[in-house]
This record gives structure tokens, sequence and C-alpha cells, in this order.
């Protein structure tokens, strides 16, 4: 039966598939035809199959109808929510959590029209403002304001076209990393049999998946780098491979002829294993020679990979696409710019890190944004006759004068813990003063966080008894504001002390270690670098002693390195080629760099990407001890291997002892208790 059905598709190039009771036909499939076929195969013919996890099996022509099942979903979820007893807080909860989950799932297969998630983001607008239905409500900013980090003034609010890319470029990274699985095979067979996915073209007749996929690419080649192993993919001038330098791609001066075809090898000394850029030293500028210069180079037994610089690991994710992606345009997307994009993001950070209630932390959000339905704004939305204050009738009622500025609240600052006097004078804007009340004359932490917590609550109390006060016709109460802020305020650093002192008990100090001799037969070697950022010079230092303690050898290097990290790699395959240098089997391996150790001791491929060609030599050189092993230690036990380390930065040169450590060490093996060749 199938055989025959696969024969009949190949001539009338019709769509037919095969389900367990049913014939499922393309709609271009004449209906006596699907009757024919369904009597002889004794199946029902079924114009519409329906979903297949989650999606649509078939659809037209309209990709807006073929995704309205994703909007009527979304509107499911945001319709069927209590609006009225959710705060705005509990509304971002709801909105990152699951209004803007649904999509997820489509969105790594689809790319959706713009208009489409144009329509989807204003309907989740609508609920944050509380719009319902016919219902107008006023929406303070714009959803690109929204879509700005916290930190920028904004709440987060994913925008759903760029997320939309970043789920994409996932199946991108997917199909580059992955070419051995049964959907990469199917994906290439089809799409592009005879190149690579980077190299593929979109075609004519592309169908809805690929051009999708293909717009996801773009993702990928404009954030990831490759990583020189052999170099034998990289493109000299082609590929993206310089991970120090913007844009990571060499480009030549111009009205010179280059060979594109050429790739990485070419430039390299694999006598040496170093930098030969003779070749192309006259085509590049200083910079990128320098650059160049301080990438490492891997093992020649492995292909050059191609790693996602923004993630530690150098595996894409949708997290750091999204980001990579929304922070190229998110400015250009606001047409004006913001008040709130002007304002220090240390203020942003204070309010959405401080310990009040998330109600609170949002209020203080709206006000310093300026999105308070106070008097002076509403009468430029011609929503109130007047701007003055309806407390005092005397002055235009800005954030600042109904919480600062107004006579009523006054009694309020000064009467409250903090004893605070109003400078009216000192007072420009709600950030300014906000940001010079926790930080001015305030060194520690916890001082920043107690004087943070009675501001915002003050802040709060005024605004709730100003609106009782205008909307219920009455004066507002000084002496009730502060009983309520006194309540809360105690009630929080309450709260506070029980979660950061349960039961706790005064725990003795770890007295400071020192280094500890290996067991018998071992050899230990202390490594440890020093890293100067701004000229990205380091050195290293590594110090062999034996089971007794007694001095056996030590060396110091001088290199240049991008990281104070990559520094300390250096210096343990320095003290992997020096163990080897002097004849040692058996060793063990100390550094104070916990990260360092733990990538050692794992799967390299998994650790840090800018560590890996220096992990994959330090694993060539572990194969030639007969015993091996990585131990961290902290700085009071690798005293000796930071001496060496500071000698290497200041001297610029490579130094080895064999009989007597140099004199600076005399002191610190002495303080470890050590046999020193100097004393004996």
């Amino acid at each position: 039966m199938k055989c025959l059905l696969e024969d009949y598709c190949k001539v009338s190039g019709q769509q037919i598939n095969l389900g367990k009771s049913s014939l499922f036909f393309s709609p271009n499939t004449p209906a006596n035809l699907r009757t024919e076929l369904g009597a002889i195969f004794g199946m029902s013919a079924v114009e519409d199959p329906g979903k297949y996890l989650g999606l649509p099996t078939m659809w037209g022509r309209s990709k807006r109808d073929a995704l309205q099942f994703v909007r009527e979903k979304l509107l499911r979820k945001v319709s069927g929510w209590k609006q009225s007893l959710l705060s705005q807080a509990g509304r971002e909860v709801l909105i990152k959590a699951v209004a803007q989950a649904v999509t997820t799932y489509p969105m790594g297969v689809f790319l959706f029209p713009k208009t489409f998630c144009t329509r989807m983001e204003k309907e989740i607008s609508n609920f944050w403002w509380g719009q319902k239905h016919e219902e107008k409500k006023i929406h303070w900013v714009s959803w690109a304001h929204l879509g700005l980090p916290k930190h920028d003034g904004g709440m987060g609010f994913r925008d759903f076209h760029d997320f939309n890319l970043a789920l994409l470029a996932r199946q991108c990274w997917r199909l580059l990393t992955e070419p051995e699985s049964l959907w990469a095979q199917l994906i290439k067979a089809r799409y592009y049999p005879n190149c690579n996915f980077l190299e593929a073209k979109k075609g004519s007749r592309a169908s809805w998946a690929w051009a999708s996929l293909i717009e996801g690419r773009r993702v990928i080649l404009n954030g990831a780098r490759w990583q020189i192993m052999n170099g034998a993919k990289a493109r000299i001038w082609s590929d993206k491979w310089i991970t120090n330098i913007q844009g990571g791609e060499l480009r030549p001066y111009p009205d010179t002829t280059v060979d594109r075809s050429a790739t990485v090898e070419t430039i390299i000394d694999w006598n040496t294993r170093s930098w030969n850029l003779d070749s192309i030293r006259p085509l590049i500028s200083n910079e990128e020679a320098n650059a160049i210069q301080r990438i490492p180079i891997g093992i020649t037994s492995e292909a050059d990979r191609l790693v996602w610089p923004s993630e530690k690991n150098g595996k894409y994710s949708v997290r750091s696409g999204y980001h990579n992606i929304h922070t190229s345009h998110q400015r250009t997307s606001l047409r004006r710019p913001s008040p709130s994009i002007l304002i220090d993001s240390k203020v942003w950070k204070l309010i959405w890190h401080a310990d009040v209630p998330p109600k609170v932390r949002h209020f203080l959000w709206k006000a310093l944004n300026g999105h308070i339905a106070v008097s002076s704004v509403l009468h430029k939305k011609k929503l109130r006759p007047s701007p003055l204050c309806p407390i005092c009738n005397a002055e235009e009622e800005s954030v600042e004068h109904m919480l600062l500025l107004c006579p009523w609240v006054e009694p309020i600052w000064f009467g409250g813990l903090l004893n605070y006097r109003i400078d009216k004078h000192g007072i420009t804007t709600l950030h300014q003063w906000l940001r010079d009340c926790v930080t001015v004359g305030l060194n520690t932490k916890e001082e920043r966080n107690y004087v943070l917590i009675h501001i915002a609550l003050t802040c709060w109390t005024i605004w709730k008894t100003r609106n009782r006060a205008v909307f219920d016709n009455c004066n507002p109460h000084p002496q009730r504001a502060l009983k309520s802020i006194s309540d809360q305020v105690n009630e929080r650093l309450l709260l506070k002390h029980k979660i950061a002192h349960p039961n706790s008990r005064n725990n003795s100090q770890t007295p400071q270690a020192r280094w500890i001799a290996p067991p018998t037969s071992l050899a230990k070697i202390n490594v440890d670098a020093a890293w100067h950022q701004s000229s990205c010079r380091a050195g290293a230092g590594i110090i062999i002693r034996n089971s007794e303690g007694s001095f056996i050898g030590a060396k110091s290097v001088s290199f240049h390195a991008e990281t104070s990290l990559d520094a300390e790699a250096v210096a343990l395959l320095e003290g992997c080629k020096f163990a080897r240098d002097r004849n040692l089997t058996k060793v063990c391996f100390e550094s104070d760099s916990l990260e360092l150790i733990n990538c050692v001791k794992g799967n390299i491929g998994r650790g840090r990407w800018n560590l890996y060609p220096v992990l994959t030599l330090i694993r060539e050189e572990q194969r030639g001890f007969e015993e091996c092993s990585w131990n961290w230690t902290n700085r009071f036990g690798n005293q000796a291997a930071d001496n060496l380390a500071s000698l290497a930065l200041s001297r610029r040169s490579t130094e080895v002892w064999v009989e007597r450590p140099p004199t600076s060490l005399v002191h610190i093996l002495c303080k470890d208790g050590l046999p020193c060749p100097h004393l004996s």
C-alpha cells in the first residue's frame, strides 16, 4: 500500500500522508480523486488532519491564518486572569512566565510575520496596563520602552520578533554542531546537499520552515566566531576568527588584493607553534596583528570549531542570542529619547533590589519614569482642567512636588525614623535626590539598605495617603501616615533579620592553610599567574618540591594573555612542560584558580571556550605522565608560585632555577617550614 502511494505521489505530484485509519490529502487534490483512493484503501479521506505536536499539519497561503491558534491561546491565557485582583507586579510575573511562553514552541520552527508579533504585543500591553475589552486606559510608555532591561528603566518584556529570531538561531546552531543527527541530515539532503549550512542559499521557492532558518542563520553569522585549532577550516579574509577585536574579521587595506580562500593554517608556524604573519603583515593594522599574536593555537589533531563568545562554554543559548539581537537596535526602536534612559543604571538597580514588597518597587519605577497620574501629567493629557496640586492648590503637582515638596509631607519626612529635613532648593529631579540619599555619606551596604527601605515605604505611604485625600475628599493625616510607615518598616526589618540569622552560631574561623607536602614518590608542582590588565602582559610562576618538601626546581615565564584566567591556564601548561623537562613521571599539580582546576578535571569541551586550545595541550602533556592529578589550594598554600609569577611580570623574561631557589623565595620556603638549600 505504502509503495503504491509513493509511486502515485511521484507521478501525480500530489501530497498524501498515510495515517492509521485516514488518508490526508493536500488541499489542491481533486475531490473525486480523494473519494476514489479512500475507497481503494478502505480509509476515509481527510483534508485537515489537525495539529501535530501543537502545530497545524497543513496550512494555506496566509501565515497569519495559520498562526491564529497561537493568538487565540494567548488571549485565553490573558482573559482568564482576574485583572482586577492583580497588581502590576503580579501581571509582570504572569506575562513573563505564562503569556510570553505560549509562543516558544512554534517560534522555534517558523518566523512569525512582524505584524502578527505586533498584534500579540498589543494584547499583552493591554493586559499590563489593566485594559479590558473595549475599555481604554492610558499606556504611559510604549512597548519598546517596556522591552528595555530593568537596569535601563524598562520592564524586561520580550520583543516577540527578536525572541523569534533567537529561537530559530538555536535550531541553526544545532544544524552546525550536530550534523550527524537524523533531522540535520534530512535538512541537508533536501536544501543544501553540496555545501555546508553557512553557505546554503535560500532558493526561489523556499518553504516557510527553510526560509525561517535562513533568517535565524543571520544571528549566528553575526555573533559566532571560529576558534583556531589546526586552522584548516577558518578562512583568513572571509570568516570571523579574531575574538578579541570588534567584528572578529580581518579587513585588508583598500586597493589591495587578497586570496579569499586562504585558510588560517597558512600563517601558523607549526615547528614553534606560533604565528607567522610575514605574508599578511603589510595588509593589516598593528592592532589586528597584536590581536592575532594573542590568540592561542590548538593541537593539529582537532579541527577549528564554531563558538558563541557570549556564553562561557561557547555554546549558543536563546538568552544570549536574544540579548545580542535586542541590544543592537533597542535604542533605535524608541521613537524619541526617554527620560528614563538618562537615569543612571545604578538608580534602577537600587529600586529593583530594594527589600520592599514588589508593588512598592513598581511604584518607584513608575515614579522615576514620571508615569504617575499626578495633576500636571493629567493636565498635559487634557484629562484634568488644572495642573495645581489638589491638596495645597499653590503649585503644579509633579511627582517631585507630591512626594517631597508639598507642605503636608514635610512632617512625615522629618517625623520618621530618618528625621530627614527636606531641602526644597536642592531637589531637582527625583532620581538625583534618591541617588544622593542612598549613596552620599553611607559607607556600608547595610546602611544603604536601611535608608532605602525607609525611603521606599515612605514614598509609597505618601502616595496612598494622597489618593485617599483626593478621592475621599478629606484632609491627609501625617500622624496616621507615620504610624503606617513605622509598622511597615519594622515588619520588613524583622523579616530580614529572621532570614539572615536563622539560629546562627558563631563558627570559629578556619586557620590559614599553608603548603602541604605530597604523598611519597610524588612531586608537587605549584603554578600561579600574575596578569596586568592594561597591557595584557602576564607572568607564570612554577615551583616543584618533593614529598619531603625539598626544592627540585622553579621557573618564571613572561607572555601575553587576554584575561587572568587565560594566564592561569598558560601557567598550568608551562608547569606541565617544566615537569616533563625535569623527567618527572608521577606528579600532582596545584593552582589557586578553582575554575581552571574544574575545567581541567572535567569535560574540557564544556568548560570555558576560550581555554579550550590550552586545555587540549594540557591533556596532551598529561598523557606523558604515569600518574597525574589536579588539585586546588588557596592563596596561602600557593605563595611561592605567586612570588615567581610576580617576578616574571616585572622582569619580562624566562628564568629557571634547578639547584637553588631565588633569594626572594627563601623566606616563603622557611615560612612553610621546609628545608631550603640557602640555609644548609
